[in-house]
């Protein structure tokens, strides 16, 4: 096969010298040099197509050379639905059309809307709600997407033209909790009723420390104790102290080694009100990172924890 470079060589030295003047269009050369040039639509998808070159003329070039493997429906259907969540992924809206109005024009698209809302591209969103909103899901799990990934515009679009299913909500809750959109934790748990408390946990492991605290305080929290470790990595001192005072934190060994190996002097709060022990696991997490204020509080809080293995 020839080098593409050469390839495009040949075809740039054949339309500029060899073609005659004054001559008008020539559609029969043109699509002789497009015979020519194409070493690639014969093993390509409009799939292959679009991730290589983001380019809609060449998925519609591909498209037009299909083979007849590419025909059957079930897979011709898992081509329209990946092309247009890789252009949906791109916020490219003329790809997108072409997808839904051209290759397969009366087929269901699964998860558009899911990958659109994630990448944070209304544009996408409004099309199909306008054009093909019985074609895409709606009222899903799509704003689980805008929500981790802080795409805020999404969110209240999605609120006023997209209310998740009830077999979506939970979903949508726990995405809530884990980005710390404490406003649509509340129209969730207030508008439609769910239990606040089983994303608890979610709130906590992701540091959302606001929304952690609107969801003990509205639902009375009570259970299995609440581990402390990230509120100690991050060196949160004020929500330990809200949780040690409401009986729902767990502070253990590892928490105090992990605020110690982040430099957060909360070691002193807990030693000295939760009673965690200082061992010499503390003192060298403390060390081996250079946290020099936590490493002086250790010694003369403790001097027999700089044992040769600290050194």
């Amino acid at each position: 096969m020839m080098e593409p470079n050469l390839l495009l060589q040949t075809a740039r030295v054949a339309t500029r010298y060899c073609l005659p003047n004054g001559h008008g269009e020539l559609p029969h050369v043109m699509q002789l040099l497009d015979a020519y040039l194409d070493s690639f639509s014969a093993s390509w998808t409009i799939v292959t197509a679009y991730e290589r070159t983001k380019s809609l003329c060449c998925v519609q070039f591909v498209a037009a050379r299909e083979l007849a493997e590419v025909q059957d429906p079930f897979y011709k259907r898992w081509l329209l639905n990946r092309t247009a969540e890789d252009a949906a992924r791109g916020g490219d809206l003329p790809a997108v059309r072409w997808i839904m109005e051209s290759y397969l024009p009366v087929e269901t698209v699964d998860n558009v809307t899911d990958v659109a809302a994630a990448n944070g591209h209304l544009q996408i969103l409004q099309w199909l709600y306008d054009h093909h909103r019985q074609r895409v899901r709606f009222g899903g799990v799509e704003m689980c997407g805008a929500l981790e990934y802080k795409n805020e515009r999404v969110v209240r679009w999605l609120r006023c033209h997209a209310v998740p299913r009830v077999e979506c909500r939970n979903d949508v809750l726990r995405s809530a909790a884990k980005a710390g959109n404490l406003d649509v934790v509340q129209w969730m748990c207030e508008e439609f009723g769910l239990d606040g408390a089983a994303v608890l946990k979610v709130a906590v492991r992701c540091c959302q420390w606001e929304t952690a605290r609107w969801i003990i305080e509205r639902f009375s929290s009570t259970g299995p104790l609440l581990d402390m470790y990230f509120a100690a990595h991050h060196g949160v001192l004020s929500f330990m102290k809200y949780m040690a005072a409401r009986e729902l934190g767990g502070f253990y060994t590892g928490t105090l080694v992990v605020a110690a190996a982040y430099g957060h002097l909360d070691v002193k709060w807990l030693h000295q009100d939760r009673g965690l022990m200082l061992t010499v696991d503390v003192m060298k997490e403390a060390a081996q990172d250079g946290h020099l204020n936590v490493v002086k509080w250790l010694f003369e809080t403790s001097s027999d924890l700089c044992d040769s293995s600290v050194l």
